[in-house]
């Protein structure tokens, strides 16, 4: 009864909503996940080191590439909408020119230096058209979004993750395996995707609207330009700074060290980071709009803060002790000992996400609150700490040791990063994270128990790993208890909030 009262609860309320836009995610990461194995044999580590130059320069450029009015779209009024969504889609197409352009003088001038860049990093033509596929879709999401139609949205990114993994593993097998048919079968995932979420009916009312309004095209876009010209201004350059951040490491170990190894940190990368990222930003979606809404009320935001990064920190901490003590195991069983590094990497990655997957989703309060120079600030002072992270691992001639420093430098930063977006609001840190003390005295009792197993040399063994995998039940099963929920859905304790809609 319990499990059925959390889940009558969480249909009615914020945690509904983010599991209907994250729930198509998660099945089409599901999709990607299962055929992973299959499409990392048909093409090995090299050509996927090859094409993750160009998927990290896509994740780099994602968040610039409409020069960040798609999430202007999401606060725009009304009738801004269709021209936010020109002016943004014509930035995507300068971007996919600009590329276009390089990669023709590339031959032509070999000396020249951005073009010799590009090959330095392995970036090609296929960039422009990974980036004309996938802005229409990053902009329909977000209208969909707006227009709160979570299903479409759910759907749509179904249909983008499970679709581009799908051909993606049929391009390998029918042209051969290469690096321009494995980013080629994520463009078209992504073209299909668009085709899904098109909106039909609205184009049309779209079109009598901009009609009736006396003004022409030009003017109109302008207007919006200079209306939302913050979120280029501030925004674009935040998000390019996390970008960069986080896909640095895959061109850093093609650069510093080989294609393999670039392809086994992105390999790790997909099974560990995406998942978790594209969750928090299911729940960052949401909780941009209903802050954003809270504030336009003037409703105090402290304790919807407090309360959604204290779930996020309960949610991840036991999955994340399985990770870091079963992952080689499983690496090893399901991909083969050729794999092993990506075992390894997704150990040192997954002690990072204890900070950084409850930081990531909140972080939306401060263009809430007007303080997008300071998410800026903190960009760049990540993005020059995991660089040099990077660098250290590189100094000591260890790959591991880069993933390391990459590591706990994004732990260093996050850190002041979380405590700064809950004081922002007037929340407390400390009410946050109180609810999950039990939890996390479970979970370093069960660590140290696995580190005192792996300094014997026996963690391996099927029996030490199964008194793990006991402990590691014992305390989820305690930790549900610990969140039971009332006859209404709301938690028992005195003074808590449910995670409802009304809440946050």
């Amino acid at each position: 009864m319990r499990f059925h009262r959390i889940l009558a609860s969480s249909r009615r309320g914020f945690a509904g909503r983010v599991g209907v836009v994250f729930g198509g995610t998660a099945l089409g990461q599901a999709a990607a996940f299962v055929l992973l194995p299959l499409t990392a044999q048909v093409y090995g580590a090299d050509i996927i080191g090859q094409a993750a130059s160009v998927l990290a320069a896509l994740g780099i450029l994602a968040l610039v590439v409409c020069l960040q009015y798609d999430n202007a779209l999401i606060v725009a009024h009304n009738g801004d909408v269709p021209y936010l969504m020109i002016v943004a889609s014509l930035a995507a197409v300068g971007w996919a020119l600009a590329i276009s352009l390089l990669c023709v003088v590339d031959p032509l001038i070999p000396e020249f230096r951005w073009a010799a860049f590009m090959r330095t990093v392995g970036i090609d033509w296929t960039l422009a058209v990974l980036l004309i596929c996938y802005a229409p879709y990053l902009l329909l999401t977000n209208l969909h979004l707006r227009l709160n139609s979570l299903r479409k949205v759910g759907a749509g990114r179904l249909i983008y993750y499970s679709g581009g993994a799908v051909m993606q593993l049929a391009g390998g097998l029918l042209f051969g395996p290469r690096a321009e048919v494995y980013l080629l079968g994520q463009a078209v995932g992504a073209f299909v995707a668009v085709l899904y979420l098109l909106p039909y009916r609205l184009l049309p009312t779209w079109v009598i609207a901009h009609t009736q309004s006396g003004l022409s095209l030009r003017e109109e876009m302008r207007r919006v330009v200079f209306t939302y010209r913050e979120f280029p201004q501030y925004q674009a350059g935040a998000g390019l700074l996390n970008a960069l951040s986080i896909n640095v490491p895959t061109v850093f170990m093609r650069i510093a060290f080989s294609d393999a190894w670039a392809g086994w940190y992105y390999v790790a990368f997909r099974a560990l980071a995406s998942p978790a990222n594209l969750a928090g930003q299911a729940v960052g979606q949401i909780y941009f709009r209903d802050s954003a809404e809270r504030e336009r009320n003037g409703q105090e935001q402290a304790r919807a803060i407090e309360r959604i990064v204290s779930v996020l920190l309960r949610a991840e901490l036991i999955p994340i002790l399985i990770l870091t003590v079963f992952a080689p195991m499983l690496v090893d069983l399901v991909m083969g000992h050729a794999w092993a590094p990506v075992g390894v990497i997704i150990q040192l990655l997954a002690v990072s996400y204890v900070v950084t997957f409850p930081a990531s989703p909140i972080s939306q309060i401060l263009s809430v609150k007007r303080l997008q120079s300071r998410s800026l600030l903190f960009n760049g002072i990540l993005f020059a700490a995991r660089v040099a992270g990077l660098y250290a691992g590189y100094r000591l001639g260890s790959e591991v040791h880069s993933v390391a420093g990459y590591s706990l430098a994004s732990i260093l930063v996050f850190l002041p990063f979380l405590r700064y977006c809950v004081h922002s609001v007037g929340g407390s840190v400390w009410r946050a994270i109180q609810p999950a003390m039990p939890e996390v005295k479970d979970v370093v009792f069960i660590a140290l128990m696995a580190i005192l197993f792996s300094s014997q040399g026996v963690l391996n063994q099927a029996a030490v790993l199964a008194i793990i995998a006991l402990l590691a039940g014992m305390a989820a099963y305690r930790e549900i208890g610990r969140f039971g929920l009332g006859k209404n859905g709301e938690s028992p304790r005195s003074g808590s909030e449910s995670f409802t809609h009304k809440a946050v």
